[in-house]
């Protein structure tokens, strides 16, 4: 019978990992760090935009002096993703697609692209109940659409 030490594994691909140049994405010195208080955000024009707009602010933080500007644009659909044989919708899913350009002083882009992601929320009885799992549910799509946005930049951003 041998003897497995999981420690060994993991050892062994950190070392790996430091030999081919790997670094951190968000460690500091990394391009993630040098963006942080960097970003100024536009004006949210919709409710779905506020909330992306919060959760970018808390990965980003408030800029005093930004050297970046980041637009973007998202637009959601809301489709009925399951109906009984009684015509009931008894859920709905929201996809929502964003799409950021990140410009520099000059207003050159410096990094653009278009994330998308989907979630879904169910219909109960109550009115009230479904309209707060709507609103859950996009807060929830606002937060996944931040983190592939913030990955991106800070993959993208040298």
């Amino acid at each position: 019978m041998s003897s497995f030490d999981p420690r060994l594994i993991l050892i062994t691909a950190l070392l790996a990992l430091s030999a081919c140049g790997f670094t951190p994405v968000y460690g500091p010195g990394s391009q993630a760090q040098a963006l942080r208080g960097a970003v100024s955000f536009g004006t949210p024009d919709s409710p779905g935009a506020f909330e992306l707009v919060r959760e970018l602010e808390l990965r980003f933080g408030v800029a005093d002096e930004a050297i970046y500007r980041l637009a973007v644009d998202v637009a959601l659909d809301e489709t009925e993703s399951v109906i009984t044989r009684t015509s009931e919708i008894e859920r709905f899913s929201i996809t929502g697609v964003a799409t950021f350009t990140l410009l520099n002083t000059d207003s050159d882009p410096v990094a653009k692209g278009t994330t998308q992601a989907f979630t879904s929320y169910s219909a109960s009885g109550s009115p009230m109940a479904t309209r707060a799992a709507r609103e859950d549910a996009q807060s929830r799509l606002m937060v996944i659409l931040a983190d592939q946005i913030a990955l991106r930049l800070a993959a993208e951003v040298s």
